[in-house]
């Protein structure tokens, strides 16, 4: 069994009947409250015939848990009760003190609670004459150390849930042709894949296509008009060619093209530091020449790189680039929710995780499980971080408070948890900057509660 956690001690007369509770201790022990105190009815001067009724009970709010009753009797009202029941617990008005144990389960509202007796007095004939009750002990078992009631989270916006897949693809066309031919060199694999990318999206029926843009690019040989003009009837022709396989409307299928790829060129060039003049060629690549005068210059200057350009990099930059952009529907069910975070979270908005949580445990481990895969599916957002440093708060984990806070920008909720940090670190003096900025924005009953406790273990 584990040690014993006390709570207030106490010493408080019932001072309307004359008796005395003393030595008053609450205290627990893994899963059970304990209770014990000397009650003293030595004072209590009360008729013959008459009784006291007393029944402890713990009580929180509008919870309560009633424990053994305890009787004092009058002379004639204890020889009669003790003659009907020889066995029962029965004491008498003007005896003395005599010691009360008794233990429950404990539950998690009880560790900030009231230890109260409830009188009541009857006569001869059993009439309930009066009735009062008594605090006797406050019962306390937060920790000792700074850990504020409050849980600060933000409640992220519900936004509509836009995903997209971003591919390239590399269809070859014969020389100045436009027409998308299936089966010409390693165009059916490149199709191929295009199709899966949208089959994917098609299979899920949570998702909704809502675009399919297409972006054509040219190398930079030839002249910039007729680049421009296979880059965009390429474009096109792929985006007619995945229209037909679908029967996309034509607001879902968008077209762009870049005449010549010039920064693709560049970022060749800078991933190959080694390619002979390539610093040079790169300098020129990247200037601010006419398009067509750049690349007659490398060609003149540098004709054995260029040759090595056209033959080897230069077909890896007439590519067309795919995106394909998808909503998902809402979930509105905690318990829909919850079973999409085990099969695929990706799917869920931080609004989503958020509702999800609502319905949980604070401090639970499936609590503490959703704010971590907010973070984890967005891990720059602020609110997701909010929350997570929260919860991080909530167990202790002070290091990965810290890093969550640093992403979690200026809001008032974020301010509030950098002073839980710092005073969870024994810094007073930060943390109760912090309370006292967030007071005027919306946070004021919060930082009260954590000033209030900074003073208390000060």
């Amino acid at each position: 069994m584990a040690a014993l956690a006390p709570a207030v001690w106490a010493q408080a007369p019932a001072a309307d009947y004359g008796l005395r509770f003393d030595s008053v201790s609450c205290a627990k022990s893994d899963n059970q409250l304990m209770v014990s105190m000397t009650v003293d009815p030595s004072q209590a001067r009360m008729p013959s015939c008459d009784g006291l009724r007393l029944t402890p009970v713990v009580t929180a709010g509008n919870r309560e848990v009633r424990l053994p009753e305890i009787y004092v009797a009058g002379r004639k009202r204890y020889i009669m009760l003790r003659r009907d029941d020889a066995s029962r617990d029965i004491h008498r008005d003007n005896g003395g003190p005599f010691p009360y144990l008794v233990q429950v389960d404990y539950e998690n509202w009880m560790r900030r609670s009231t230890l109260r007796v409830l009188v009541e007095e009857s006569g001869c004939a059993g009439a309930l004459k009066s009735e009062g009750a008594e605090d006797i002990a406050a019962i306390d078992f937060r920790p000792k150390e700074f850990a504020p009631e409050a849980v600060v989270l933000v409640k992220p916006v519900a936004v509509e849930k836009q995903r997209s897949i971003e591919k390239t693809a590399y269809i070859d066309f014969p020389v100045n042709r436009y027409a998308i031919e299936p089966n010409y060199r390693r165009n059916a694999e490149e199709l191929a894949g295009i199709r899966a990318s949208i089959d994917e999206v098609k299979a899920d029926a949570d998702a909704t296509i809502r675009s399919v843009a297409i972006k054509g690019f040219a190398s930079p040989e030839g002249s910039y008009s007729g680049n421009e003009r296979l880059a965009r009837e390429r474009s096109k022709a792929l985006a007619e060619y995945v229209r037909s396989l679908y029967s996309f409307s034509g607001d879902i299928m968008k077209t762009s093209w870049v005449a010549e790829n010039w920064e693709g060129l560049c970022s060749w060039l800078k991933a190959n530091p080694s390619f002979a003049d390539g610093r040079e060629i790169l300098s020129i690549a990247s200037g601010s020449l006419p398009d067509d005068e750049r690349e007659a210059l490398i060609r003149r200057r540098y004709p054995a790189a260029y040759s090595t350009l056209l033959r080897d990099v230069y077909p890896g930059l007439r590519r067309s680039d795919y995106r394909i952009d998808y909503t998902i529907r809402p979930f509105t069910d905690p318990k829909e929710i919850a079973q999409v975070m085990k099969t695929d979270p990706s799917k869920l908005s931080l609004y989503e995780l958020y509702r999800l949580a609502e319905t949980l445990e604070p401090g639970s481990e499936d609590y503490r499980e959703v704010f971590e895969v907010a973070v984890r599916l967005y891990p720059d957002e602020q609110d997701a971080n909010v929350n997570a440093a929260s919860t991080a708060l909530l167990y202790n984990n002070l290091d990965k408070a810290e890093g969550y806070l640093k992403k979690s920008g200026q809001s008032a909720e974020a301010d509030y948890l950098r002073g839980v940090l710092a005073a969870k670190r024994n810094d007073f003096i930060t943390a109760r900057r912090y309370f006292e900025s967030v007071k005027s924005r919306g946070l004021g009953a919060e930082a009260d509660e954590a000033l209030t406790l900074i003073t208390e273990m000060e």
